[in-house]
């Protein structure tokens, strides 16, 4: 029975910043340049909680927009005594902070219920069982939340779990009566028409006293980068004359979701929202008008994982969009799901951008990835956009993922080498992404099967902490290749090196005139080194440069980075015209040094990458190899799903055989 005396029912909705806790105490909600994103697993219970009852029960206090420190976080909460404190933690990156947050309430608030919800929750028994949650609450919450309100509202006692009622609810995971960890499977999701655009007045709310800080949902418009070399600066590849762009240009851009979860299952991805729903587009007008009075909107950045693959509402979101002279840009879209006439059509109607999921440029590292499409699809969709003049960029790629070897990097530098020529732009690859084993993705079992990340509480505790640490760069890149470290190092400069040099030679087979091609070649490949030198140079030396880096540097230190510079200038021409026998020994020792040097001297710093982590026990019998890629002649057999479950069976056998000659073992000695 309900306590006549308790307090009145009070639920805090807080969201939860991401990365690491140096990297979070170190952040500010005014740090110039950080946008906010909107906290819409948070609107979602909101909503619902409305419909359901409880909408006057509730505070939103958005923690990872306002970047509070540890004193201002128990003053907004010391006149509160909440019932129900829900932590939304979207990323696993942000479990450090999930933990210390929920530490720093329970000391606050010993009897309330801590309910975590978001992606990080695929690590729920790490959760809960480390940190000083209740509850989890895993997949689309809105019904599970709604139950577990009713369930704590009729007298719930966090110190006595009624284990029945909380594996009645579908969605949530829990520790029970007797120790044991509890899941029901993910929540049971709402109807796609539920599915609403951003409330910022909602997001207000969570601002509490810095509503100046709604700012950081709504940037300027001509600082976007899209817009600007679309519409604004006109040495852009892409620059396209209108007009009506400049009446408005001094306006803001927002995000705007028009889906939810995705039709792929990359074997990399941390699925959360099981299926792929699409937002009725009804309301999208009216809702575009009262942004454009309230907060000058006149572009929208499309914030889905999977944009498109609904290609009616694809363009009927275009035509809206024409119609209201709203500018946009979409990424996370795939590279099959729209032809030329629709790129021509969403083009026509103020698409400016738009961003495939490239990921590699070898097929054999498609395949594990599960992406389902080849790379003459992704050079397809490339070539379109440069025939309309809409941008795109080559370079959304990720090495690092089992299978990866020194030719498969080659093969996706080969691939975006080409592209770049495509499109015009010049040879300067950008650094790509490094697969990240994220709990709950095939990747992540996979690391475990091999050795790479442990199984034990502690260890996914550990590994969480690492995950938070730098992120998808090379130094927090966990090998799941079977290559040496040292050789995975490199694989960063080789990748550029032969993008390089596959651009060289893409001008090099153009079919233009001979004067073109010096032309070209100085413009797009020598020139760019040349700029590269220049800026290392002024970091060295001109004190009111943004990058200036010199002052704190000995002469000795100077003299050693301009020869670096120019060495690096040096090297990187003769890459582009020397044989590679010549040139690459030479850029590996710079790399081994490199490896090495930052081993040694920069250990505090990279004492929790996993890069520079001492590697043993690695079971190479179930590791991914070209040869192992090779005998699979179906492309589904090559999908890191189907080589995991296939490792699951490798594993239990050989356990089946260690019992037998174990059975033998004391048969044989008379025991």
């Amino acid at each position: 029975m309900p306590n006549k005396n308790a307090p009145p029912f009070k639920v805090m909705l807080c969201t939860v910043p991401d990365g690491s806790l140096a990297v979070t105490e170190a952040s500010s909600a005014d740090d110039e340049g950080r946008a906010f994103p909107a906290a819409l697993g948070i609107q979602a219970l909101v909503e619902w909680m409305h419909k359901t009852g409880f909408g006057d029960c509730y505070e939103f206090y958005d923690i990872n927009g306002l970047r509070p420190s540890d004193d201002q976080i128990r003053k907004r909460f010391a006149n509160i005594t909440p019932t129900v404190i829900g932590l939304s933690a979207p990323l696993s990156h942000c479990y450090p902070n999930v933990k210390k947050i929920a530490a720093m309430l329970r000391e606050m608030f010993p009897d309330a219920w801590i309910v975590v919800g978001g992606h990080v929750t695929a690590s729920a028994e790490v959760i809960l069982n480390k940190t000083e949650t209740d509850i989890c609450v895993v997949g689309d919450g809105e019904l599970a939340w709604e139950k577990i309100l009713k369930y704590i509202k009729a007298g719930g006692d966090r110190s006595q779990v009624d284990s029945e009622t909380l594996l009645s609810i579908q969605g949530v995971s829990f520790i029970d009566t007797a120790g044991a960890f509890q899941f029901t499977g993910y929540g049971a999701q709402l109807p796609a028409g539920e599915l609403n655009f951003i409330d910022f007045e909602l997001m207000k709310e969570g601002l509490h006293d810095r509503p100046d800080l709604m700012r950081k949902y709504f940037l300027p418009s001509n600082e976007n980068t899209s817009i600007k070399g679309a519409l604004i600066d006109r040495d852009s590849v892409f620059y396209r004359d209108n007009n009506d762009y400049d009446q408005t240009a001094n306006g803001t851009i927002a995000d705007l979701p028009t889906s939810k979860g995705c039709v792929a299952k990359c074997t990399f991805c941390q699925r959360y929202s099981k299926g792929y729903r699409t937002y009725d587009l009804e309301k999208l007008e009216t809702y575009i008008l009262e942004l454009k009075e309230k907060y000058n909107v006149n572009a929208f950045s499309i914030a889905d994982e999977n944009f498109g693959s609904n290609k009616k509402q694809a363009m009927q979101l275009a035509e809206i969009f024409k119609k209201n002279g709203i500018f946009w840009e979409a990424t996370g879209v795939r590279c099959t799901s729209f032809s030329y006439e629709d790129l021509k059509f969403l083009s026509e109607h103020n698409l400016i951008y738009i961003k495939f999921g490239i990921e590699s440029g070898s097929q054999d590292i498609l395949d594990t990835m599960e992406k389902k499409f080849s790379r003459e699809n992704v050079v397809n969709a490339i070539k379109n956009c440069r025939k309309l003049n809409l941008a795109t960029t080559s370079d959304a790629l990720m090495l690092g993922m089992p299978g990866e070897s020194s030719q498969t990097v080659i093969d996706s530098a080969n691939m975006i080498g080409h592209l770049r020529y495509i499109l015009g732009y010049d040879n300067q690859i950008g650094g790509a992404f490094w697969a990240t084993a994220f709990p709950g993705t095939p990747l992540y079992e996979y690391a475990q099967q091999i050795g790479m990340a442990g199984t034990t509480i502690d260890e996914e505790e550990d590994w969480l902490y690492r995950l938070s640490e730098a992120k998808t760069s090379l130094y927090n890149y966990s090998n799941l290749t079977g290559s040496d470290v040292m050789t995975v190092f490199f694989w960063d400069d080789l990748f550029k090196l032969e993008g390089k040099r596959a651009y060289l030679d893409n001008l090099l087979r153009d079919k233009i005139g001979i004067g073109s091609k010096l032309h070209k070649a100085y413009r797009f490949c020598i020139k760019p080194e040349l700029n590269d030198y220049t800026y290392r140079l002024t970091a060295l030396h001109d004190k009111s440069a943004s990058h200036y880096v010199g002052n704190n540097m000995s002469a000795l230190r100077k003299a050693m980075s301009h020869g670096s510079a120019l060495s690096q200038l040096l090297l990187s021409l003769a890459n582009l015209f020397l044989p590679r026998f010549i040139v690459y020994p030479v850029f590996k020792k710079f790399s081994d040094i490199k490896f090495n040097h930052i081993k040694k001297n920069l250990a505090d710093s990279v004492g929790k990458l996993n890069l520079f982590q001492e590697q043993n026990n690695i079971n190479t019998e179930l590791l991914v190899t070209t040869n192992r890629l090779r005998e699979k002649t179906r492309q589904q057999e090559r999908s890191l799903r189907s080589i995991v479950k296939e490792n699951r069976t490798l594993v239990n056998r050989e356990l089946e055989l260690d019992e037998y000659r174990q059975k033998r073992l004391v048969l044989s000695s008379g025991q």
